[in-house]
């Protein structure tokens, strides 16, 4: 890389945060989708980069399901000023867990 390039960022997507509340909990998309009274495909189709058609719903089975914040999934934003990084490198006041030592 040379000094003109920026660094690669991946992309900040509704697929992307579904993964990502996926591999932290370490669940299969299967018991994510059951989890939060959604089917496994469907769950499958938006984490290759679909988008529901009711979005604000789905957000809220999957806040209700995982206990997500709703604005997070819905916008990929932090929710509060003091909102950092564990040492694992996963926000755990999003994703409302604490943070796991030793990942």
């Amino acid at each position: 890389m040379n000094n003109t390039e920026k660094p690669w960022v991946p992309g900040d997507t509704f697929g992307s945060r579904l993964l990502l509340i996926r591999h932290h909990r370490d669940l299969t998309q299967d018991d994510a989708a059951k989890a939060c009274g959604l089917k496994s495909p469907t769950w499958n189709t938006w984490e290759h980069g679909a988008s529901p058609r009711n979005m604000a719903e789905v957000v809220d089975a999957i806040h209700r399901g995982l206990n997500v914040d709703r604005e997070w999934l819905m916008w990929g934003t932090k929710t509060g000023a003091d909102m950092g990084r564990d040492a694992t490198g996963w926000t755990s006041q999003i994703l409302k867990v604490p943070a796991l030592s030793g990942r």
